[in-house]
């Protein structure tokens, strides 16, 4: 797969997002394209540059088959960081199968290494619950 991802990287759309990352214009927005187009590319920007790639996507399923695709175009594993549920159960139907999930994302962000490749929703970018936070300078920003 690897050869069919680093085939569109000639094409005039690739280029521009790769002078764009070359020139410091990050995070790039690709739209208009369907999803497999979008993980292609992304992984064609990725084995090009060498550089840690991070996808946000709108919700997990979303998330998941992009991970998928680019797992497929790259040959490397994705790192997958969903936002946390606050749903309580009772203590025998617990399950901490998400935080585990979770907390080993964020792990291999952090290691050193090849550039790693993430997919992220919004609320697991963002840390919080549901990615909402109080604004520490109210009426400031």
């Amino acid at each position: 797969m690897e050869i069919l991802t680093r085939s569109i990287i000639n094409e005039e759309s690739v280029r521009l997002v790769l002078s764009a990352i070359d020139g410091g214009r990050c995070p790039a927005l690709l739209s208009g394209a369907g999803a497999l187009p979008r993980a292609h590319v992304a992984a064609a920007v990725y084995l090009e540059t060498g550089r840690p790639l991070v996808a946000v996507c709108a919700d997990e399923g979303e998330a998941g088959r992009m991970a998928d695709d680019l797992a497929a175009f790259t040959g490397k594993p994705v790192l997958r960081l969903f936002g946390r549920d606050f749903v309580f159960y009772n203590a025998e139907g617990v399950s901490r199968d998400g935080e585990r999930a979770r907390i080993s994302a964020l792990h291999g962000l952090m290691e050193e290494g090849p550039a790693p490749i993430a997919v992220a929703t919004p609320d697991g970018g963002a840390g919080g619950p549901y990615g909402a936070y109080e604004n520490p300078c109210p009426g400031g920003l």
